[in-house]
């Protein structure tokens, strides 16, 4: 698993990539847990924490159970970003086309925005946003 983190003005990113596996979902939610508490400002109490990490967490849960099914395991490359008030996920990787959400579509209670997109070349990107404040 790689990871950079990077400052920029009030934002700050952190972009981990790890091979789609289970053992990777366990260092991807422990990776999301410390960025929501050390970064975010939202302890690990905070129910909103909570939903945001089993959020993200299930999303990349789909990708490794359907995205690659079939197929040996690739990259998935998870990206948190704080800006101001609002957190952004980025979770891309090179299986076929899928969205984690089309089969389930109970977190647009946690996000705000759910965006999925494919590219053929660079595979699939899924967006989610969401206001960290109560």
């Amino acid at each position: 698993m790689s990871e950079t983190a990077a400052r920029t003005g009030t934002a700050t990113r952190v972009t981990v990539e790890a091979r789609a596996t289970g053992d990777s979902l366990r260092a991807l939610s422990g990776v999301v847990q410390v960025y929501l508490r050390e970064i975010a400002g939202l302890p690990g109490e905070d129910p909103r924490a909570a939903r945001i990490r089993l959020a993200i967490v299930e999303a990349v849960t789909h990708v490794i159970r359907h995205g690659y099914a079939g197929r040996e395991s690739g990259p998935v490359t998870l990206s948190l970003e704080c800006k101001g008030d609002r957190l952004k996920c980025v979770l891309s990787d090179h299986a076929d086309r899928f969205n984690p959400f089309d089969r389930r579509r109970s977190h647009g209670l946690v996000m705000d925005t759910v965006r999925h997109r494919y590219d053929p070349a660079a595979g699939n990107e899924l967006t989610m946003t969401t206001r960290l404040g109560g």
